[in-house]
């Protein structure tokens, strides 16, 4: 389907062909950065959704070395939580 206003044979058909690849890269520019901006939103809420546990002292460590996070100690009725 031809464009309209546009002939094969006219001299303005450069200048047509010079604003679609305008027009072409201007689309294009525009997605990019429309996707990059989803991508940077979608990146920054993952982060804020991401919370790391905190045990106040940093025993992590702790607690994978030792294996538990609970002791018991019966003659003092006492519970150790890491």
């Amino acid at each position: 389907m031809p464009i309209p206003g546009w002939k094969r044979g006219d001299p303005a058909s450069g200048a047509a062909s010079g604003d679609l690849n305008a027009t072409a890269s201007a689309v294009v520019a525009e997605m990019l950065n429309t996707t990059a901006g989803a991508l940077a939103t979608a990146a920054t809420e993952q982060m804020v959704q991401t919370k790391v546990e905190w045990t106040g002292l940093g025993l992590e460590w702790l607690r994978s070395l030792l294996g538990r996070r609970e002791w018991r100690i019966d003659c003092l009725d006492l519970y150790i939580r890491l």
